[in-house]
């Protein structure tokens, strides 16, 4: 191998160790974000769920409260789906 296929060499290997270092910071980006939106999402759900325990079927704020649980388990679904992205 000649000095020159060496330098190309080195140069492609750093362009790739930046690209992996850079990936590697949004996945710690990624996973310190799904915690902070797992904390309160946990909360909420399990605050929907003691209030909806509690009211008739056929109060009309239940389905409000219901439509709100709805929201926040595609939130969590969305928060999910990042999570398995970072395990990859």
């Amino acid at each position: 191998m000649t000095r020159v296929d060496d330098a190309t060499d080195r140069k492609t290997l750093g362009k790739r160790l930046v690209r992996q270092e850079g990936f590697a910071g949004i996945g710690r980006l990624a996973i310190g974000l799904i915690h902070e939106l797992n904390n309160p999402l946990d909360g909420a759900h399990r605050y929907l769920r003691l209030l909806i325990g509690q009211m008739p079927e056929n109060d009309q704020k239940r389905m409000y409260v219901e439509q709100i649980q709805n929201g926040l388990l595609q939130i969590s679904n969305v928060v999910d789906g990042l999570m398995d992205l970072t395990r990859a």
